[in-house]
């Protein structure tokens, strides 16, 4: 029996212009890194760019209103500090204008490496060699006692009940050739 579950998440999203949401670069327009989250409370909710996006990361919690809470305090803290003619959107994937990868950290993809629930197997990083971003995150499940199998247990039910849907929901195909393959996990 699983004790003291909670959730987290550390979402990407683009900046786009308001006029006509074209999609820019957030790097240079939100503080924190990687390596450096930038803290904007007291309570674990930080933001950083990642590639080309902003991320943000929220404390773990145990219920879905203070999970969204959490979501859209650190939404309307990046929004507060973009320029008045940018916004944050969230869309699964865009193409982005050359003059926004540029740079190195633009050419930077993932993070740690991630796996496959079924086979156990370290999953192929994408290319860099494209102008294709992708926006996603992960959601973070922490609880008492974690073991291995448990984890994979729980991996396979996220891919049931929020893979499987989010397949519907989401009609974006060029995300899915960079990230968000059916048991994909860090642990």
């Amino acid at each position: 029996m699983i004790k003291n579950f909670l959730v987290g998440t550390d979402p990407e999203v683009f900046v786009v212009e308001k006029e006509n949401q074209k999609v820019s670069s957030a790097i240079g327009l939100i503080p924190g890194t990687k390596d450096q989250p930038f803290p904007i409370s007291d309570k674990g909710h930080a933001i950083q760019t990642d590639n080309v996006m902003a991320e943000f990361c929220v404390p773990a919690c145990n219920n879905p209103i203070e999970l969204y809470l959490n979501i859209k305090f650190c939404m309307d803290a990046i929004n507060a500090m973009l320029p008045k003619e940018l916004e944050t959107s969230v869309i699964a994937s865009a193409y982005l204008d050359e003059k926004y990868l540029k740079n190195e950290q633009a050419q930077t993809f993932g993070c740690d490496p991630d796996y496959n629930a079924y086979s156990l197997d370290q999953n192929e990083p994408p290319s860099n060699k494209t102008n294709l971003r992708s926006a996603g995150g992960h959601i973070h499940i922490g609880y008492d006692e974690p073991n291995f199998k448990t984890n994979i247990k729980i991996i396979k039910a996220m891919d049931l009940f929020l893979g499987l849907p989010s397949l519907v929901l989401d009609t974006d195909k060029d995300r899915r050739k960079m990230y968000g393959k059916a048991g994909a996990f860090r642990l």
